[in-house]
């Protein structure tokens, strides 16, 4: 008897990359500690690995992740700043930050950078 719930086939490795699974569309995206790694599920037997995006350096700890559209969006800690760094993720082989926001706790003052870019 068929429950009606699609479970998927296929195995991938994640090269390093651990901690959890967002899913949007036909992509899932495998979000480490500073590093999220960007798969095609379109055909859920066969996942493929398109590419892994990184965080600007390893200081940077990844605490939310959020994806939509042509956008990846990282919450970030860093060294006591937060923010978010949001990704152009049309073309996962070149993924690359487009625009971030961030708040020093230390003065309490918004950096933002970058375009529009909410879905």
């Amino acid at each position: 008897m068929s429950s009606g719930v699609s479970v998927p086939t296929g195995v991938a490795s994640a090269p390093e990359l651990e901690s959890s699974l967002f899913l949007a569309a036909d992509r899932a995206y495998v979000v480490g500690s500073n590093r999220f790694g960007i798969y095609d599920i379109s055909d859920p037997a066969t996942p493929e690995l398109l590419a892994v995006a990184d965080m600007p350096s390893a200081e940077y700890r990844i605490v939310g992740f959020f994806a939509a559209g042509d956008y990846a969006y990282a919450g970030y800690e860093k060294l006591g700043s937060f923010g978010t760094k949001v990704f152009d993720v049309r073309d996962p082989a070149s993924a690359s930050v487009v625009a971030y926001s961030g708040l020093r706790l230390t003065d309490r003052r918004p950096d933002v950078v970058g375009q529009n870019v909410l879905p």
